[in-house]
């Protein structure tokens, strides 16, 4: 019998906020999804090539939270805004490139984790402070008029609950507090 993936489109029983609620619990994990065994030390610079932890350091509200599942045909892949559906999600960038994440659910579901940031050019490196050196993750990052966080990148997570992972596209659009 050939395994077929579930997609959000096929489950019609469901809200799309129910289809999605493990995902939002994976996304604690979402730093933890390289298999390196690299047991070094986080050894990015606080310096990119064109942005600093200087420059986004602070703290940051985001008004966009939003997934897209990579592993989908086209005409069913879409980007789900967990802030329409009620979802809040706060950052604090300390000028050491520490962090903390705070993400509430409706329900009052809340998710809160912390690690290390330095840069790899022009892209984020994000290591949480469960993981080991060398499963960092890395976004794209930009800065606009100085108060607009724009970071996305693909991770991996079970985002269609069928047991497999799935290549994810993660966008948090954050505005300076």
């Amino acid at each position: 019998m050939k395994n077929k993936k579930k997609s959000l489109a096929a489950a019609p029983k469901r809200s799309v906020w129910k289809s999605l609620m493990p995902v939002m619990s994976s996304f604690c994990l979402l730093l933890l999804f390289s298999c390196s065994e690299d047991e070094g030390e986080f050894d990015f610079p606080l310096e990119g090539n064109n942005l600093s932890i200087a420059d986004i350091s602070g703290n940051w509200n985001a008004f966009f939270v939003g997934f897209q599942d990579l592993e989908l045909p086209d005409s069913q892949s879409q980007i789900v805004d967990f802030t329409a559906m009620g979802a809040t999600a706060t950052m604090n960038i300390e000028n050491s490139g520490r962090f903390t994440f705070n993400l509430s659910l409706p329900g009052g579901s809340q998710e809160t984790f912390s690690g290390q940031m330095g840069f790899l050019g022009d892209q984020l490196a994000i290591l949480d402070d469960a993981s080991s050196p060398g499963d960092e993750v890395f976004f794209d990052v930009d800065l606009s008029s100085d108060d607009i966080f724009t970071l996305s990148g693909v991770i991996e997570l079970d985002f269609d609950e069928d047991g497999t992972i799935d290549e994810t596209v993660l966008f948090l659009r954050m505005l300076r507090m």
